[in-house]
């Protein structure tokens, strides 16, 4: 089961409901974070959520409400007597940023912080999980994160004595390979293979145009979670910010075949999100727009 966990809904500026833009994914004993914005070390403890065991923290870009509690976040960790490094991801620049928090007058650090500039394609590839990052059309660089679990492989014992295998150095040399020379021929991984679930894609999607790339890079995915910053009928004014109103983000959704659709990163413009889900729902019925410490299981 992975669970996440909406820290900030907000979009710019912060509200008496909404802080700034964060989400935790917690998968296993990894406990990941997507952008930073001012106050999330706090949402994190209201959430229950502890600050020192995120491993990695992924920036979508560089405006100051996806990235300003970085500073706060990293100090705290050192505070609470972090020894383990930190990753942070992040587009062009996100070094120089990283360099300057952890350079802070007077703070003496206590660990590692590897900051690491994202390019497309797959940037962590774990054992049981990986992150792909893809580039969006937003003002400045920006990148859009897909989260995939990984699930081991489990072999089917009627198959693999089917085809002559033992368990022990053959089955290990099939597993690493993906294929084993047998006196019958070759024997593919696959056709040894116990039905398994498919794995888990979970797709985050914010300060971006609606562009058809992101149908394709979503595609499929169980959860979407996609900015909402407008209503359609400030569409125009939405995309000249270029950022996404309700309907865009259902209709990406809709194209894309996810299951479930996500809302988040409101214009303080709208004290009740409920009026952005609706619009939502009209085009992708499986849609919640979600609050501050909305918790999702998938």
């Amino acid at each position: 089961m992975i669970e996440i966990t909406f820290l900030g809904t907000g979009a710019s500026i912060p509200t008496k409901k909404r802080g700034m833009f964060s989400i935790h994914l917690k998968h296993l004993n990894h406990s990941l974070l997507f952008d930073c914005g001012e106050g999330t070390q706090r949402q994190m403890v209201l959430a229950g959520i502890s600050p020192f065991k995120v491993e990695k923290i992924f920036i979508t870009h560089l405006h100051a409400d996806h990235v300003l509690g970085l500073a706060g976040l990293i100090q705290t960790m050192n505070f609470l007597g972090r020894e383990k490094p930190l990753e942070v991801y992040g587009p062009d620049k996100i070094k120089k940023y990283v360099r300057f928090f952890k350079e802070w007058d007077y703070l003496e650090m206590g660990y590692d912080i590897k900051a690491k500039k994202v390019k497309e394609g797959v940037i962590v590839n774990e054992e049981d999980y990986k992150i792909n990052a893809f580039e969006v059309k937003h003002s400045c660089p920006c990148y859009s994160y897909v989260f995939e679990e990984k699930i081991e492989p489990k072999l089917d014992k009627k198959k693999f004595k089917k085809h002559g295998l033992k368990e022990g150095p053959e089955l290990r040399e099939l597993k690493e390979k993906g294929r084993i020379r047998m006196e019958k021929g070759i024997v593919k991984l696959e056709d040894v293979l116990a039905p398994s679930r498919k794995p888990t894609k979970i797709s985050i999607v914010v300060d971006t145009l609606p562009i058809e790339k992101i149908v394709e890079k979503v595609r499929d995915s169980d959860l979407l979670i996609s900015e909402a910053t407008h209503s359609h009928e400030l569409k125009e004014r939405s995309h000249e910010y270029f950022h996404m109103t309700a309907k865009d983000a259902a209709m990406i959704a809709k194209k894309a075949n996810a299951k479930k659709l996500v809302i988040t990163h409101f214009s303080a413009r709208y004290d009740d999100e409920k009026v952005l889900e609706k619009e939502a729902k009209k085009v992708f019925k499986d849609t919640i727009a979600a609050k501050d410490f909305t918790v999702v299981q998938v």
